[in-house]
């Protein structure tokens, strides 16, 4: 598994596309000692994770939604070295969400802030999805995941990201967005695919 580094304070681990399970990818905001869904394929990723998050001294696990491919090994890693898990709140068990063990420690909501990043909240794909937004970055899960989810919501988190105009987007799959490109992106998608 590899660490790219997006901007001083971004690390992303690029999604494993050949594991069914674990095809998001995953960040490591190093300032407010947070890992964005390490989801991994138990027990073949596990030791990587555990020795990441003691040496980037991570303190908590943030879920922007529940779906598996973002969850899978959550528990796992929770019972290996006490991580907090921080997350919006859990609905109904689905095939995409099935029963889940690992523990809430704390539930977030917009406007809830973690070091310098502000809880936003993104539905469309997921109805309790969230994502982070530290003025400059925006960390959205899969808030521009087009043809997937409540088409009213996801233009809803499409044009609300336009107007924060981020510098930098941070998606769970597909490229990164710098330079202030998702714009132009965005309402490209807004006009005619969404």
């Amino acid at each position: 598994m590899e660490l790219i580094e997006i901007t001083p304070g971004i690390l992303q681990v690029p999604a494993r596309l050949r594991n069914t399970h674990a095809r998001a990818h995953a960040y490591i905001l190093t300032d407010c000692h947070a890992v964005v869904e390490p989801a991994h394929w138990p027990p073949v990723e596990l030791d990587w994770w555990v020795e990441t998050v003691r040496r980037f001294e991570i303190l908590r696990i943030i879920l922007t939604h529940h779906h598996m491919d973002h969850t899978i090994g959550m528990q796992e890693l929770q019972d290996a070295t006490g991580i907090e898990v921080w997350s919006p709140p859990r609905g109904a068990p689905t095939e995409f969400t099935p029963h889940q063990k690992y523990r809430i420690d704390r539930e977030l909501h917009e406007g809830d802030v973690i070091g310098k990043w502000q809880v936003i909240d993104l539905p469309g794909h997921d109805y309790t999805q969230i994502g982070l937004w530290d003025g400059r970055s925006a960390l959205v899960a899969d808030a521009i995941a087009v043809g997937t989810g409540l088409p009213v919501d996801l233009r809803a988190s499409f044009r609300r990201l336009v107007k924060l105009d981020p510098e930098i987007v941070l998606p769970a799959h597909g490229a990164v967005f710098l330079d202030h490109t998702f714009e132009f992106c965005a309402r490209l998608m807004l006009s005619g695919l969404l």
